[in-house]
């Protein structure tokens, strides 16, 4: 698996790095927990999946430079799952990205996978001068009496530990909002209660972030099968078609967190639906 892929969009320079990978194990029922038995067989089989008893998930983290502004948006699983930490900090810099640069940090949502990196082991920002934007929703959410009886405590405790020190700077989004000239935050729950999608624009050139309204490339086929993790799974999939269908009509780059690494590619229409085109390597 490459470690960093670097690309341009109009004149935006964007570097995306892998920051940790995880195991799932058993990912046909983690990952696609509604689909009708017969139905996912033969969609895994067009994937050359027959035999699929665990995924290697990558964890990456998108760097932005507008020119006016540095931008991160997410920052992998940190030491949840690795005690070592992960990746991140150390594949910046060899794109010549130090964390003291980061102006803004956008976190798409709360789960460990996306947060994680936030902070170091002491509980320090690992981006110490950036503003932190999350949908004010999926703040209050995470910081509740009902997240604390509905979701699990090492996630609570996570939060806790890795998205609070970053209050101090935080911008919670409660509308549709432009947050640096060029980068939009989109409404795109259902994952979460407060599940963000970012548009990146430049020039003609168009981005589109959707985290984890995605998880898998069968998932833009089936827009309709959801995850264990998919919280919302009404809104999921009605947010699915909004952004999917947006996606392919305005031939936007797409980057989802748990495809395969890079995880950029196109929505093309095959109908009803959609398949994803990878960006060739």
């Amino acid at each position: 698996m490459n470690e960093t892929y670097q690309f341009k969009l109009g004149v935006f320079e964007c570097v995306i790095v892998l920051a940790n990978t995880h195991t799932y194990s058993n990912p046909k029922e983690q990952i696609f927990l509604n689909a009708p038995a017969d139905q996912l067989e033969a969609a895994l089989c067009r994937h050359n999946l027959e035999q699929w008893d665990e995924y290697v998930s990558p964890y990456p983290v998108l760097f932005i430079n507008t020119g006016t502004h540095k931008v991160i948006v997410d920052t992998g699983s940190g030491d949840f799952f690795d005690p070592a930490g992960g990746h991140m900090v150390e594949r910046l810099a060899q794109h010549n990205v130090s964390p003291d640069e980061i102006d803004y940090l956008i976190i798409t949502h709360a789960h460990p996978d996306h947060i994680g990196g936030n902070v170091d082991s002491t509980g320090r920002p690992i981006f110490p001068n950036a503003t932190c934007v999350i949908w004010k929703s999926e703040w209050d959410y995470w910081f509740s009496e009902t997240a604390k009886q509905n979701e699990p405590e090492r996630w609570i405790v996570g939060v806790n530990r890795k998205l609070k020190p970053l209050e101090p700077r935080l911008i919670a989004l409660e509308s549709e909002t432009v947050i640096v000239p060029g980068i939009t935050a989109l409404a795109a729950s259902g994952h979460t209660i407060g599940h963000m999608a970012v548009e990146v624009r430049s020039g003609h050139q168009k981005l589109l972030v959707l985290a984890d309204l995605v998880l898998h490339p069968i998932h833009i086929e089936h827009p309709e099968w959801c995850s264990r993790e998919d919280r919302y799974p009404e809104q999921t999939v009605t947010t699915r078609r909004k952004l999917l269908d947006r996606a392919a009509t305005e031939q936007m780059l797409v980057y989802a967190f748990h495809f395969p690494f890079p995880g950029l590619g196109y929505i093309v229409k095959a109908g009803e639906t959609w398949h994803w085109q990878p960006v060739e390597l």
